[in-house]
């Protein structure tokens, strides 16, 4: 792919390849070393507060992050969750029963960093690559975060029996220096202004950010395409161990098998960039969540195989594709000056879904069961896909900006 010949783009994603897995290896290791540790699902949870608490702050830190060189805060941010993992790794090595409120925070924090980042990572993309390639970066950096999702959570499993949690912390520690060394080749095509909205209040700055995510009508789909497709993740991680050991008659390899063939899935819809751009962002996304809303309104069907799997892929494909192409469409419209605002805001509105997918997840399948919970959100994803039969130009950042007098 010609995207990969521009050397600042290739060594970001390839940073980021290597921190993913060991990402991986942090979340699979930190809940298990937990209830290892006390035997209690209600630390468990405590530990799942702290990596969703901070998700509320990222609706913030985008005026900051505007401010700032963006190269410069995911360094930073890198660093400084070195240092907290690194710390995290050990404690856990050297105190036998370290007392839950110190995980809490540690986790706390080192997620907290991770939300100036990722804004911060999507804000400078841009500058990487011309315009016209941005379509392809996406989906090569969604790729990639799939395939390390999946080498992560299969190489992580192994190397717990083998290392145990506190090396795998150890472990993720590292990956956060590999991701350092990659910034630092990292040379934007312009410099990233560092004085947007200085001049203004906070609260101005950050109403200005929110102004150019949803007074657009293109801008709200694509915060509902999103945030469906956590509602989707939430219930299908949730139930899918209930379906495989219940229905299926299946065991944990099947559960693994399942996971690994929707992240296939995803990587290879994430990498159909070249394809899917022929046709225009709402027909795919209008095609795309069509797909999604019947295969998951039909979700838990699929019982003899090898349907499960098929459905697993084909569910992975779809959000492959839907995600690079907000992602693509997001990258092109928001004005340069406004993008850690819009990025970090937009994060942080997607990611609140996680926590009440997961409570409404629970509510519905103890009143009505799953049948209705994933017909429910199948149906949800039908209605998101009619909206783009309304034709509105796609945003661009020039538009954008016009048409607020931002």
């Amino acid at each position: 792919m010609s995207t990969l010949k521009h050397r600042s783009f290739t060594w970001l994603v390839g940073g980021q390849f290597i921190s993913t897995i060991g990402d991986n290896f942090y979340v699979l290791a930190i809940y298990w070393y937990v209830l290892k540790l006390t035997h209690s699902h209600v630390d468990v949870l405590l530990i799942g507060l702290a990596q969703t608490v901070p998700v509320v702050g990222s609706l913030f830190w985008g005026v900051w992050i505007d401010r700032w060189n963006k190269r410069t805060v995911m360094i930073v941010s890198d660093w400084a969750r070195f240092g907290v993992a690194g710390l995290l790794a050990a404690f856990t090595l050297s105190v036998a029963r370290p007392p839950v409120v110190i995980l809490f925070i540690l986790v706390f924090v080192l997620r907290t960093l991770g939300t100036f980042f990722n804004p911060a990572a999507s804000s400078l993309m841009p500058q990487l690559v011309p315009s016209d390639q941005l379509n392809d970066a996406s989906g090569i950096s969604k790729a990639l975060t799939g395939g390390a999702s999946l080498i992560g959570v299969a190489l992580g499993g192994v190397l717990m029996m083998w290392m145990g949690p506190p090396l795998l912390f150890a472990l993720d520690a590292g990956t956060f220096i590999v991701s350092v060394v990659t910034l630092l080749f990292v040379k934007p095509a312009e410099p990233i202004g560092t004085d947007s909205g200085a001049r203004e209040s906070f609260f101005e700055s950050w109403r200005i950010g929110y102004a150019v995510l949803w007074r657009s009508l293109w801008m709200r789909r694509l915060l509902v395409v999103a945030g469906l497709l956590n509602l989707v993740l939430v219930p299908l991680e949730m139930v899918l161990p209930q379906w495989v050991h219940g229905p299926l008659h299946g065991n944990a390899s099947a559960l693994g098998w399942l996971n690994a063939v929707f992240l296939l899935g995803y990587v290879g819809g994430a990498l159909s960039t070249p394809w899917t751009q022929r046709r225009s962002a709402a027909a795919v996304l209008g095609m795309s969540m069509a797909v999604l809303g019947a295969l998951t309104a039909g979700f838990g069907q699929a019982v003899v195989m090898p349907w499960p799997y098929i459905v697993a892929g084909t569910i992975g494909i779809t959000m492959g594709i839907i995600e690079s192409t907000v992602t693509g469409v997001m990258m092109r419209a928001i004005p340069e000056r406004y993008r850690g605002r819009v990025w970090s805001s937009f994060s942080g509105f997607v990611n609140l879904i996680t926590p009440l997918g997961m409570a409404g997840t629970e509510l519905i399948l103890a009143s009505w069961g799953m049948p209705l919970l994933f017909g429910g959100i199948g149906v949800l994803a039908l209605v998101v896909s009619f909206s783009f039969l309304i034709r509105t130009p796609e945003p661009t950042a020039d538009a954008l900006e016009s048409s607020h007098a931002l």
